[in-house]
């Protein structure tokens, strides 16, 4: 089972925090006592840029978009 968290904010963050914040988080999860507590919680805990969220999300859109279109699913 995948879950993740993300930090989204709205159009138009200073480019100064759009760095700063995803390093800081960053630096967080690899932090020893972070990786630790999750670890001890079984959960892989992993950081990375924004550019990787979004072309994770854009991914993960597509495929489950595909998955409902064939198994026709519709929305109500």
């Amino acid at each position: 089972m995948i879950a993740f968290n993300a930090a989204v904010g709205p159009a138009g963050i200073a480019p100064a925090v759009l760095d700063k914040l995803p390093a800081d988080i960053c630096a967080v999860v690899a932090s020893p006592q972070f990786a630790e507590r999750t670890r001890n919680l079984g959960i892989d805990a992993r950081g990375n840029s924004p550019a990787e969220l979004d072309a994770w999300m854009r991914t993960e859109i597509a495929k489950w978009a595909r998955i409902a279109r064939e198994a026709n699913l519709k929305s109500e």
